[in-house]
């Protein structure tokens, strides 16, 4: 009789281990932390509220690319000043920012270019930060890690004709640089 009901038993314990390894499988997304190995690379940032494509209850953000993808490479390597005009600034905007300035740029060795073509750890999607973005991987960077802590690092946000922005891990501050200057490039993509 015992053995009859183990066979009843088995398949019920069977489904409740299933359900519960699935709901664990679910959980992981709101579990995610700053400086935790995901989706290519590092989470750099968790969505806030206020902050474009936030959804309630749910995790998303930037990942930082495990390395520096460039020691010394200009905004732009035209050796001509043209003035992109429809950057941003703003967390979320990373993306389009890269994708402007290489419209707008076309072939060529320069920082938004470097990333928009860059494959990694099977991920195809990435880009140069916003200025916001990249202020976030500076605030982050000890969890992050392999910033060189003197580096100057590009953002995708145009100051001007002339100018870009960019951020010096060594002051902790932001500043412009010319567009022809040099500097380090981090990729980032969304999850």
């Amino acid at each position: 009789m015992k053995n009859k009901n183990l066979l009843y038993i088995l398949p019920l314990m069977c489904f409740t281990l299933t359900l519960i390894n699935s709901c664990k499988k679910d959980d992981i997304s709101s579990s995610l932390i700053i400086g935790q190995s995901y989706q290519g690379g590092k989470i750099a940032y968790i969505l806030q509220p206020g902050d474009s494509n936030y959804i309630h209850n749910t995790q998303h953000g930037l990942i930082a690319a495990p390395n520096d993808h460039s020691s010394d490479i200009q905004w732009y390597d035209k050796h001509i000043y043209n003035h992109i005009g429809t950057t941003s600034s703003k967390i979320g905007t990373g993306s389009a920012n890269t994708n402007t300035i290489v419209n707008l740029q076309g072939e060529g060795t320069y920082a938004a270019k470097l990333c928009l073509d860059l494959v990694l750890n099977g991920y195809d999607d990435w880009y140069l930060p916003s200025y916001y973005e990249l202020t976030t991987l500076n605030s982050n960077k000890l969890k992050i890690g392999n910033f060189d802590p003197f580096g100057y690092y590009w953002s995708s946000t145009e100051n001007n004709e002339y100018y870009a922005w960019g951020f010096d891990f060594d002051l902790g501050k932001n500043h412009i640089n010319l567009k022809d200057g040099f500097g380090k490039v981090r990729a980032i993509r969304s999850f």
